[in-house]
């Protein structure tokens, strides 16, 4: 780590990081906010259904080398690519969020959603090849959620002045500290991928403010991934109690808006202007049957949607 650099952990309120931990191992989630990030979820999918029928967005998508997959990686709904989950996660999180007109205001950032799937994704297929219980769709749901908090909390420092963070910090530290927690991560790990992430006010680059946040999550992923080999390392440490801090913080993030009854509607029709005939009968079959879906396994769902 670059020492010149400032981290979230030099800056940040000790027992602020203590909660964000706490909330990321203890992550849970009721009926209503799993309902909020079901429909958010098929909301990210159809603006990516439809951005893949534009040939302009097709043309940037896949590995960065022609060919260089990664077999056994993460997918990439609507498409056939198989990549390292940071890049899935960037180019999910690029499909989720092209317009070239109005796209309906999104609830749950599409980038760190992105980053959720793809790390699931890439931890159920592995599962599955080890004959291990793979995760599940509800997990899926539960670490959005959880993402989203993350960043509402770290917002909400922000704008008090609490910390000087720069725009693409709170996506950051979203999707990293998800990602180590989403793949078994201790307390220590899910802290040192936190500790990773630069709080350089001035380190982005003038672009759109989704660009930023889209490379952040990408970064983030990467971050907690190479932590998770041991490639990363930190001694930050925080304390061990944070009692009454998930009550008046966490808890306290303001939730979605409700999703409108439209949005089964837009998943659907991307659907059909997409897939082939019987393809898309099966994915709007599945997707009326939230229950389902979230018993499925994540591979089981992802495989769903990709393009035969």
């Amino acid at each position: 780590m670059n020492s010149s650099v400032p981290h979230l952990t030099d800056s940040a309120p000790q027992p602020l990081l203590a909660e964000i931990v706490d909330y990321v191992l203890a992550r849970q989630a009721d009926e209503h906010t799993i309902e909020h990030a079901y429909q958010c979820l098929l909301e990210m999918l159809s603006v990516g259904f439809t951005a893949l029928q534009n040939l302009r967005c097709a043309q940037l998508l896949g590995a960065i080398l022609p060919q260089a997959h990664t077999p056994g990686g993460a997918r990439v709904p609507g498409t056939s690519y198989e990549l390292h989950p940071a890049s899935a996660a960037f180019v999910i999180g690029a499909i989720g969020e092209w317009a070239d007109g109005p796209v309906p205001a999104s609830t749950y950032s599409s980038a760190t959603t992105s980053g959720v799937l793809a790390v699931a994704d890439y931890r159920s297929r592995r599962a599955m090849l080890r004959g291990q219980q793979a995760p599940t769709m509800r997990e899926v749901f539960t670490a959005m959620i959880a993402s989203h908090k993350i960043q509402a909390r770290l917002e909400g420092v922000k704008k008090s002045d609490q910390v000087e963070i720069g725009y693409a910090i709170p996506a950051h530290v979203a999707s990293a500290a998800m990602t180590v927690a989403m793949m078994g991560g201790t307390r220590e790990q899910v802290l040192g991928a936190m500790s990773s992430v630069s709080v350089d006010a001035t380190a982005c680059t003038p672009r759109s403010q989704v660009a930023i946040a889209r490379e952040a999550v990408s970064n983030g992923v990467c971050q907690a991934l190479l932590l998770m080999n041991d490639e990363v390392s930190s001694k930050a440490s925080v304390p061990q109690d944070s009692s009454g801090l998930i009550e008046g913080g966490f808890l306290r993030a303001p939730l979605p808006m409700d999703m409108s009854a439209s949005t089964r509607h837009r998943f659907e029709n991307s659907v059909k202007a997409y897939f082939a005939p019987k393809q898309a009968e099966c994915i709007t079959a599945l997707v009326g049957d939230r229950a389902k879906v979230e018993r499925m396994s994540v591979c089981g769902f992802v495989a769903a949607m990709v393009k035969n």
